[in-house]
């Protein structure tokens, strides 16, 4: 079964290719419209800027973590899914019990699970 995806999806990660990827899977999975963010800064702004239906978010940023960015979504309640590298984030879970976590460098199939799961 294939998740529905989001019209309009924020990737929040500051490394390019990883970037211009996860853009590039979304897409393939449908979504309408991709915007990147590579900090917390630029990835805020554009919260208030846009009406996004996803966000995927890496957890460590050049200018910080995205717990703010995490926090800010969930006040608009804008589903969203973490990208990490890093194998323990139980701060994170236990801030965000209900975001899914996906491993990089991760599949087409695994995003589309966690948005899949996000959504729920």
């Amino acid at each position: 079964m294939k998740a529905e995806i989001p019209k309009c999806a924020l990737v929040v990660e500051d490394n390019l290719i990883i970037a211009l990827d996860a853009e590039d899977q979304l897409d393939a999975l449908g979504a309408g419209s991709v915007m990147l963010a590579e900090s917390v800064a630029d990835a805020l702004v554009m919260i208030d800027q846009n009406k996004f239906d996803f966000a995927l978010l890496d957890v460590t940023l050049e200018d910080g973590s995205c717990e703010p960015v995490a926090h800010r979504l969930l006040e608009m309640d804008i589903p969203f899914v973490f990208a990490t590298g890093h194998d323990k984030l139980e701060e994170f879970e236990r801030l965000f019990p209900k975001a899914p976590f996906v491993q990089k460098p991760y599949s087409q199939e695994t995003l589309c699970r966690a948005i899949e799961q996000s959504l729920e």
